[in-house]
């Protein structure tokens, strides 16, 4: 469904192995006349401590982790906003846990129903004492 928005780059993030497995096989065989975005890849990876992208992002959540798995995600997101500000559009489908993603000093719901909630980045949005992270990050970017 994604695909066929003009998307520069779709990447799906997924921690278990045969879902993995599942994804990389969907997206070879996808094809569809509507499609407009090209360049999919899943990432195996624990989403808690993946490197997003520094670009301008839409994540879309389908009620994805446990509270405490969101909340590390939400937790990195907010780190790598630090890092490097942007605009992000969040796309939360099935927001059971609507509280944990409202709770986040770098976001702010922007709208919604019951069936899904949009938030985007908080532009002053700073995390204090990120010096570590910014480290650990700038040693992964390294060739």
């Amino acid at each position: 469904m994604a695909s066929e928005y003009p998307f520069r780059r779709i990447v799906g993030v997924e921690s278990i192995a045969e879902l993995h497995r599942m994804a990389q096989q969907n997206i070879r065989d996808y094809r569809s006349p509507t499609q407009r975005c090209a360049q999919i890849e899943v990432v195996y990876a624990d989403a808690s401590e993946f490197v997003f992208p520094e670009a301008p992002l839409v994540l879309y959540l389908f009620n994805p982790l446990p509270e405490a798995g969101l909340r590390r995600v939400i937790r990195n997101l907010e780190r790598f906003l630090e890092l490097s500000p942007r605009t992000i559009w969040i796309v939360y489908h099935n927001p059971a846990m609507d509280s944990v993603m409202a709770g986040s000093r770098a976001l702010v719901r922007v709208g919604g129903t019951e069936q899904y909630s949009v938030f985007t980045s908080e532009p002053s949005f700073k995390v204090a004492g990120s010096q570590g992270f910014k480290d650990r990050i700038q040693r992964y970017r390294q060739p």
